[in-house]
This record gives structure tokens, sequence and C-alpha cells, in this order.
């Protein structure tokens, strides 16, 4: 069982690196190109997601590699609670992300006068940068 579940799970892992990678980094350039022109909130949450995703993407060989070594850690010892806080921190900051866009769309949507009153980058930046402090944070106690 153990086995046919470290085969699925290098599997998934594979098929995310090889289509994850290249889309990531097409819709990261589009991004820096749309920051060229007017900016949006949502473009401002869309390309953190993607920023960490990339993330995620560039320390996902790592665990392609335990995977394919029957979830035995073969590779440095320092780089696997770093590469676990690295992991997990980018599910949690792409879920809070998520989140954050859902609550940004609400308001555009629901309350459309206030929203184009009172959200403002600036406002949008500072979230983020809490989301990715939190994240990092907890995860590093855990970790690290």
């Amino acid at each position: 069982m153990a086995q046919v579940q470290g085969c699925l799970q290098l599997a998934v892992y594979i098929i995310t690196f090889v289509f994850g990678l290249p889309l990531n980094i097409l819709a990261f350039v589009t991004f820096l190109r749309k920051f060229k022109q007017k900016v949006i909130s949502v473009d401002i949450l869309l390309f953190n997601l993607t920023l960490s995703d990339l993330v995620l993407l560039a320390f996902l060989p790592f665990r392609i590699v335990e995977a394919a070594s029957e979830m035995e850690w073969r590779m440095p010892y320092f780089i696997c609670p770093f590469s676990l806080c690295v992991h997990f921190s980018s599910n949690y900051i792409n879920s809070f992300l998520l989140t954050a866009i859902s609550v940004e769309r609400y308001l555009a949507v629901g309350f459309p006068l206030r929203y184009k009153r009172l959200v403002k980058p600036l406002y949008i930046i500072v979230g983020i940068v809490c989301i990715w402090i939190l994240s990092t944070t907890h995860c590093s106690i855990f970790y690290i």
C-alpha cells in the first residue's frame, strides 16, 4: 500500500512540475507586463499567487527525489526541514491568497461604490506581506 502511495505521489509531483513550471512562468511574465499598465488589486493578488506557486515548484524536485527513493530522505539533512517549510508555507500562502481574492471580488461586486473609495493597492500589498510573513513564520516554527 505504501509503495502504491509513493508511486502515486511521484506521478502527481512530476505532472505538477512539468505543467506547472512553464505555465506559472508564463503567468509571471504576463503579470510583469501588465504592471507596466494600470495595476488593479486583483492583479497584485494573482501575481503573488503565481509567485507562491513558483516558489513551491522550485522546491518540488526535492520532494520528487524523496518520492522516487521510496519516501526516504537521501539528500543532505539541512535541506529536508527547509523544503518542508517551503512546501507547506506555499500551500498556506496559496490558500490565504485565494481567500483574499474571493473577499476582494465579493467587495468589488457587492459594494462597488465603497470598494472604489476604500480599497487601495497599498492595502492589498500590506495584506499580502502579512500573509507571507505569518505563513512562513508559522511553518518555520514547526519545520526548521
